[in-house]
């Protein structure tokens, strides 16, 4: 199911595309397979990365585990999805 700006954002709906896409392990099952693709075979440039990553499998679940209260976040979290204060410079919470 793809986003549908008409559709409405139920935690229902939500839940289960983040069962799909973002759940931890989920995203760690994701990365073991790029790293046995090694798809653009540049693996050994991130060594140091992937180990520190495998070396936390372990926690994996968690936050699923926590039962934390759920919360509807934008979980695109690149410097370029950053909004920066003129006069500070410093990063500026948006709500929508």
């Amino acid at each position: 199911m793809h986003f549908n700006p008409g559709h409405p954002l139920s935690v229902r709906w939500l839940r289960r595309q983040a069962r799909i896409f973002i759940t931890p392990p989920k995203r760690f099952a994701n990365l073991e397979k790029a790293i046995a693709a090694n798809q653009a075979n540049r693996m050994s440039l991130a060594a140091a990365e992937i180990d520190f990553a495998l070396k936390r499998k372990s926690i994996c679940s968690v936050l699923l585990e926590a039962n934390l209260p759920e919360r509807v976040t934008h979980n695109d979290t690149k410097f370029n999805n950053v909004m920066l204060c003129d006069a500070t410079g410093e990063g500026v919470p948006v709500l929508a």
